[in-house]
């Protein structure tokens, strides 16, 4: 005869080892589950967030002036007096322009000319964009992100200094609001 009562000594542990791991493994899954459920969520507000982001963002518009053919000003366009003065440029921008990307040709005798820009009604030195020359009597050319006020006006100040053989400036392209 056969000794059956040995095998399920051996079998009936075993089967109780398997019932436990199936047990402890349908609750890892159901926790997996659980898990993947919240990520999924997660997932959704990010989304959701970045969909918020991008349709601010196409709200925003960024606007190109595209190809001009020349500049907007240049240096007789301009008072030249070291003081602060308004340039209307809503005919170009509209009303309502967040942001406006000026691109600046320059060429000065003197290294110390500077040209700055500020939204309009601005009074302190903080929130000034300026631009130095690097070197005398060598042209430059360099892009400057100013503000402009909700009537699409900015300030300009240009030093005194030296001769100006240009200074050019032309509005590339601004962001709406």
């Amino acid at each position: 005869m056969y000794a059956i009562p040995n095998v399920m000594n051996k079998v009936l542990p075993l089967l109780a080892v398997i019932d436990g791991n199936v047990a402890d493994n349908v609750t890892s899954i159901g926790e997996n589950q659980t898990a993947i459920g919240e990520n999924q969520t997660a997932i959704g507000e990010n989304v959701t967030a970045i969909e918020g982001i991008i349709t601010v963002i196409e709200g925003m518009g960024f606007v190109s002036r595209g190809d001009p053919s020349s500049y907007d000003r240049d240096k007789d366009d301009f008072s030249i007096d070291n003081a602060w003065h308004s340039w209307d440029i809503s005919g170009i921008i509209g009303e309502n322009a967040a942001l406006v990307i000026l691109g600046i040709q320059l060429n000065n005798s003197s290294v110390l000319a500077a040209v700055q820009f500020r939204e309009n009604g601005n009074s302190q030195s903080v929130n000034v964009r300026k631009q130095k020359l690097q070197e005398t009597n060598k042209a430059e050319v360099h892009s400057l992100i100013v503000e402009a006020d909700a009537a699409g006006v900015i300030e300009y100040k240009f030093d005194n200094v030296g001769t100006w053989a240009y200074l050019n400036v032309a509005v590339l392209g601004w962001l709406l609001i």
